[in-house]
């Protein structure tokens, strides 16, 4: 039969190559292995042992944990490395980035040196590196808390994890391990500060985080279980647009709003816990001429008005139980 060019080209066009190659598909040496074995008849079953099949993900983190046993002395000894270290560590915890690099790159290390590569780890983790790291001396599956910017508060209960979800609390399917490592967690966010003690005699405390997120802690005789409640602001615009844009407020009263500002008339922000109350302030607070000085006294720094005003002189003071007619006074 005599094809012409036409009736060729047709037929080039018609053609699924891809498909009829194979080309549809990346290669895959798994199946091509088993396609050859089927055909020269070998049944016997193959199977590859990785280190992910031998050891489980927290044999892993003891083998790194006995390599990197003197990294960091958990005893805190004066010694100028050890406090070194301990600062390292916190930021590290915090999230800062240099700090988080100089000990996932320690833990890769080790992991080269013993030949070690697995995908055994929580998937919220960004490597098995990092995930070690949390893990021994960072927050656990705390971490996967940071998996949910928006998300404005955490609890850990026990040895459960709640986040807060679109405003609903879920109760997250991983655990802690036990309650030593909760307590773990619990001095990670307290080794930096002195007077951070949490104890029966003292079964409660408050500590801050340097990005502004507030750790309360409480603990038996004064609760049942162990609580750690963590809250952040995930609002950065502060500003009477940002609200209405978030139905705070309604779009038509942003202008009455920030008139109600500028006069300088005493306002008390009163709601539910969790209502914004914080967050509206600080948008009204924005209104004002940055000309003037502002006086913050708060039982725990909160507010961070220095940090979120920077052009304007802001005093903030902090007044504990029994203070404050010392505090005031000198405040003002």
């Amino acid at each position: 039969m005599v094809k012409t060019l036409d009736d060729a080209i047709r037929e080039i066009e018609g053609t699924d190559y891809d498909s009829e190659f194979g080309l549809d598909q990346p290669f895959d040496p798994a199946q091509f292995v088993g396609a050859v074995i089927e055909e020269k008849g070998l049944n016997t079953k193959a199977e590859i042992t990785t280190y992910a099949r031998k050891k489980s993900f927290q044999q892993i983190c003891s083998v790194v944990r006995k390599e990197l046993s003197d990294m960091i002395d958990t005893d805190k000894d004066e010694s100028k490395s050890n406090l070194s270290n301990l600062e390292q560590q916190y930021k590290a915890v915090i999230g800062d980035k240099q700090a988080m690099h100089r000990f996932v790159q320690q833990i890769t290390e080790v992991l080269r040196k013993n030949n070690i590569t697995s995908q055994d780890y929580p998937s919220f983790y960004d490597s098995l590196s990092e995930a070690i790291f949390h893990e021994i001396w960072g927050v656990g599956i705390l971490h996967k808390w940071e998996t949910f910017p928006d998300s404005e508060a955490a609890v850990i209960r026990g040895t459960e994890l709640w986040i807060d979800i679109e405003g609903t609390f879920v109760k997250q399917d991983e655990a802690f391990e036990n309650e030593e490592a909760v307590e773990r967690v619990k001095r990670a966010f307290t080794l930096r500060t002195k007077d951070a003690i949490i104890n029966e005699q003292n079964p409660e405390l408050e500590v801050e985080r340097e990005d502004g997120s507030r750790i309360t802690m409480i603990q038996k005789p004064r609760s049942r279980d162990n609580y750690i409640m963590f809250r952040r602001f995930t609002v950065q615009d502060l500003s009477l647009e940002e609200q209405a844009k978030r139905v705070t407020i309604p779009e038509r009263d942003v202008a009455l709003y920030g008139a109600l500002s500028r006069v300088m008339a005493n306002i008390v922000f009163a709601g539910r816990v969790r209502s914004a109350k914080t967050t509206f302030m600080k948008s009204m607070i924005r209104e004002r001429n940055p000309k003037y000085v502002a006086a913050v006294m708060e039982k725990h720094f909160e507010l961070r008005l220095s940090d979120h005003f920077k052009d304007r002189l802001t005093f903030e003071i902090q007044a504990k139980e029994g203070d404050l007619h010392k505090a005031m006074p000198r405040l003002l």
